[in-house]
């Protein structure tokens, strides 16, 4: 029996940056702390889930992107061998922001709360 993979090797990735206008240059950025009205979507095939430093665990991905865009540094912790695929991938503010969540597998318990855990830079 074949095993099938049901991860799509693309992965879209949400942004907040300014379109490129007609002439192919991007617009203006918004002014410091105002966000883009705008949507942009991108694309990649080369995401990785094996970072050695991750933060958190945090019980949901909005709190991912609330610490990724604080202006607080958080503490990151070694992923060992923790098992993590993505959840998301967000840039905001100009942050490229991965959030994942631990695999859960056979072992885990019914009912077990989802850990969220993130890794974002400029």
């Amino acid at each position: 029996s074949q095993q099938v993979q049901t991860d799509s090797f693309v992965k879209i990735i949400e942004s907040d940056e300014e379109p490129p206008t007609d002439d192919g240059e991007s617009n203006a950025e918004p002014p410091t702390g105002q966000v883009s009205a705008n949507s942009v979507y991108r694309w990649s095939n080369d995401v990785s889930t094996t970072d050695s430093e991750i933060v958190g665990p945090f019980q949901t991905a909005e709190e991912c992107l609330e610490v990724a865009l604080s202006d607080t540094e958080q503490e990151r912790v070694e992923r060992g061998d923790m098992e993590l695929e993505l959840v998301q991938l967000k840039i905001r503010g100009g942050m490229f922001i991965k959030i994942l969540k631990k695999k859960s597998t056979a072992e885990d318990e019914e009912g077990e709360e989802t850990e969220y855990y993130t890794v974002y830079f400029p």
